[in-house]
């Protein structure tokens, strides 16, 4: 399902534009629009809207150097590219792409990872322990989704490891946890049999 050659010119023209629009009417608060991405995407099913938040977020933030911001945007829109959302919408992401325009509907999952790994570097930096910990989550979760075992339970230690470290600054952090565990310990013992680690 690709369009035609004659569409895509006119498509792209189009496309800047609306870019070009959104860069001179940045978000007033990009935090307050990366949460609004999250809810488009994992409650209200609408990637596209989600998707168009979280560019701006991510273009915000880079402008006004905020690298905590801009870590969060990477890292959300990494969920948002793994999500069951996006899978949903194969077909409309196969005809009109993504805005980033390195990312395809096959290798969404990569980019993904991708995107883990550019805001690994900056919660590094600012010691967010915690953060690096939910970031290695996911990486972990999306290579298992790839079925690369190896990666995934590489992950899952590295998190298990980030953890440590946020208990040991912070005592009283609890991490996120799904619904369904209440300790840390369980969840990533779940996740590490899910994805075949430890034999």
């Amino acid at each position: 399902m690709r369009m035609q050659r004659w569409m895509v010119v006119p498509l792209g023209i189009a496309l800047a534009a609306c870019a070009g629009q959104r860069r001179a009417q940045a978000p007033a608060d990009p935090y307050r629009t990366l949460a609004e991405a999250r809810t488009l995407y994992t409650q209200k099913n609408e990637p596209a809207a989600a998707e168009r938040r979280l560019r701006d977020a991510i273009a915000a933030f880079h402008a006004d150097n905020d690298e905590k911001g801009l870590a969060d945007a990477y890292h959300q829109y990494a969920y948002f590219l793994e999500s069951p959302t996006v899978a949903r919408a194969e077909k409309t992401y196969r005809k009109v792409g993504f805005l980033d325009s390195s990312v395809t509907f096959d290798n969404r999952l990569q980019k993904s990872v991708a995107y883990f790994d550019r805001a690994a570097p900056i919660y590094a930096r600012l010691k967010r322990f915690d953060k690096l910990t939910e970031n290695n989550v996911g990486r972990g979760i999306v290579f298992a989704n790839l079925a690369n075992r190896d990666e995934a339970c590489a992950s899952f230690d590295q998190a298990d490891s980030f953890h440590e470290e946020s208990e040991r600054r912070n005592p009283d952090a609890k991490p996120p946890l799904p619904s369904g565990f209440k300790t840390w310990d369980g969840y990533l013992a779940s996740l590490k049999k899910w994805a075949g680690c430890g034999g």
